[in-house]
C-alpha cells in the first residue's frame, strides 16, 4: 500500500508565495502592517535568531488574504456608493 502524501502545513517564504501567488515584498509588508501577525500566520524556525527563516501556516494565510481582498473590496463599494 502506497502512503498518501498529505498537503504541508508550514511551508517556507518561498513556497508560500508560490501558493499564494503574492511577491516576497508583498508578504513582508502585509507582515509589517500586520495584516500576518507573528505566531499565527507564520513562526520564526529558530526564535532565538533576529533574522531567522520564517514558516507560513498555509491555511492561516489563505484565511487572512481572503478577508483582505473581501474587505477591500467592501471599501472599494462604500467609496462608489454601492
Amino acid at each position: 500500500m502506497e502512503a498518501i502524501a498529505r498537503p504541508k502545513t508550514w511551508v517556507t517564504t518561498k513556497e508560500i508565495c508560490l501558493v499564494t501567488g503574492i511577491s516576497r515584498a508583498t508578504l513582508y509588508r502585509n507582515t509589517q502592517q500586520g495584516v500576518f501577525r507573528m505566531g499565527i500566520e507564520c513562526r520564526r524556525i529558530n526564535p532565538l535568531a533576529e533574522r531567522g527563516q520564517v514558516q507560513w501556516h498555509v491555511p492561516s494565510v489563505e484565511e487572512r488574504l481572503r478577508k483582505a481582498s473581501a474587505e477591500a473590496e467592501r471599501q472599494r463599494r462604500l467609496r462608489q456608493g454601492l
